[in-house]
């Protein structure tokens, strides 16, 4: 019998896989693209994380130096991760294709109980975030400013396991994200009118009539 939280874990997957057949079907993408959407996100999260760093240290002023490490150290890292990110995934995909080609099979997707403890966790952490922000004492706001984008970092690399797990679906030219979206939009406001039928059908004509016409 498998655990319930692995099942719960594929669940969750299953909703990520809507998501990547979704992205490839209108958008050409595989499941690397969609990785490193979640995964630049990260970034802006840890960053985000970095810049609330700075501010704690200027405004507690205790631990001055810890707090502008920590800043520092998110911040440098949130602006290289996507990036980074970029480079490990065009090179996961290589890899991949390169196995399918080789074992003429894709990667079978992965289940784990420890996912879903941390998107549990992960709710948990957000919640602790609010009630921080909501409570008295610059302390406990920043402390909440901290603890939400931190969170929103750790869940959306969670978010990048679900898409590295999927099935690698075959390669197909790629479309731009946003002017497929423009172009989905603009139809969606001004569709193509329709063709109106003709007021007299073309089966009331007959040769014979055109041939009549013409020798009078």
């Amino acid at each position: 019998m498998n655990n319930p939280l692995t099942s719960l874990d594929e669940l969750i997957w299953q909703q990520f896989e809507k998501v990547t057949q979704y992205a490839h079907k209108n958008y050409g993408w595989d499941k690397y693209d969609c990785k490193q959407v979640t995964d630049s996100l990260s970034g802006v999260a840890a960053f985000g994380v970095g810049i609330y760093g700075y501010i704690s240290g200027l405004a507690l002023k205790e631990e001055y130096l810890v707090w502008i490490s920590f800043g520092t150290l998110f911040s440098a890292g949130g602006i290289s991760l996507p990036y980074l990110s970029k480079k490990e995934n065009e090179i996961s995909r290589t890899r991949e294709i390169n196995e399918i080609i080789q074992r003429g099979v894709a990667r079978q997707p992965f289940y784990t109980w420890m996912r879903p403890l941390a998107i549990a966790a992960g709710v948990g952490a957000v919640s602790a975030g609010i009630n921080f922000l909501i409570s008295d004492g610059i302390e406990n706001h920043v402390k909440g400013l901290i603890t939400i984008p931190g969170t929103a970092y750790c869940e959306l690399l969670l978010a990048s396991s679900y898409f590295s797990s999927q099935i690698m679906a075959p390669p197909c030219t790629k479309k731009s994200f946003w002017k497929t979206a423009y172009e989905g939009i603009k139809n969606k406001f001004n569709p193509k009118p329709q063709l109106e039928p003709a007021a007299v059908p073309s089966s009331h004509y007959s040769l014979t009539d055109h041939l009549d016409a013409t020798n009078f």
